[in-house]
Parts: structure tokens; C-alpha cells; sequence
């Protein structure tokens, strides 16, 4: 009984540990991908028409 029980606190104790891997994993996929949305709003700010500060094509409203 104490075997089993110990060989279920071990196994938990993995699963922890997978999930804790996991969310890390998941974390720096996050901020590679906040990194990546900065990088396309400065490139969309570099675009005539896009954006803020200028005017958008389709609608022809003026930000100002």
C-alpha cells in the first residue's frame, strides 16, 4: 500500500514537473510573440496610410 502510494506521489510529481516545463515553454512563446506584434507596429507606423497620424485609405478619415 505505501509502494502505491509512493509510486502515485512520484508520478504527480512528474506530471508537475511536464506542466511546469510547459507553461515556461508557453511564457517564452509569449513574449517572442509580444517582441514580434512591437516589431509590426513599427513597421506598420513606417507605411503612408497606416495606422496613426495620417490618413486611412478606404474611409478618408484624417487623424489630426
Amino acid at each position: 500500500m505505501k509502494e502505491e502510494a509512493k509510486e502515485k506521489i512520484e508520478k504527480f510529481k512528474r506530471r508537475l514537473e511536464d506542466i511546469d516545463l510547459d507553461l515556461s515553454g508557453l511564457d517564452e512563446k509569449a513574449e517572442e510573440l509580444e517582441e514580434r506584434k512591437e516589431e509590426f507596429k513599427r513597421k506598420m507606423k513606417k507605411i503612408p496610410g497606416r495606422g496613426r497620424g495620417g490618413e486611412e485609405r478606404g474611409d478618408r478619415r484624417y487623424v489630426g
